[in-house]
């Protein structure tokens, strides 16, 4: 039986944010990953909050309802350099580089109806190490509609 359609815009946002030119495949579904410093730069990409619509409910043809949801997925960039400076410099291309593949589909292969990004920001994730870690945490919401009693049902 196919995943809850949930599920299914996840890992459709994982294969979009896979192999990007700076983070290539050091992508991990994941809220904590330990790494090493051979996978930074790396994205850490897992949901959030998903929130049904409750104005957007509407009728099928058929007589089933559609229920529209609104996810809330967090892709988090992570990068280490020795110079704070570049690190941040390496956070706005890999920004500009997910927003890109993220955006070239807006229905993530027709998981979703729509997606954008609410909010990114730069944060210092720097521990006792010597190199600084900086992460850049950008929040997506994505809308879906899934076929009431068959959550594993797109509906477009």
């Amino acid at each position: 039986m196919p995943d809850h359609v949930a599920k299914q815009v996840l890992d459709a946002v994982v294969t979009a944010c896979t192999g990007l030119t700076t983070t290539g495949s050091n992508v991990f579904r994941s809220r904590v990953h330990t790494m090493t410093e051979s996978q930074l730069p790396a994205l850490l990409i897992y949901a959030q909050e998903d929130v049904m619509e409750d104005d957007m409910v509407a009728m099928q043809t058929d007589g089933n309802k559609g229920l529209h949801y609104v996810i809330s997925i967090s892709i988090d960039a992570i990068e280490k350099d020795a110079s704070e400076t570049t690190a941040e410099n390496n956070l706005f291309e890999i920004r500009k580089e997910v927003q890109t593949a993220m955006e070239a589909d807006l229905t993530l292969g027709g998981k979703a109806e729509d997606l954008w990004l609410t909010e990114a920001n730069i944060e210092d994730r720097t521990g006792s190490g010597d190199s600084p870690i900086l992460s850049c945490n950008m929040l997506w919401q994505v809308r879906y509609r899934i076929k009431q009693g068959s959550p594993q049902t797109v509906i477009l």
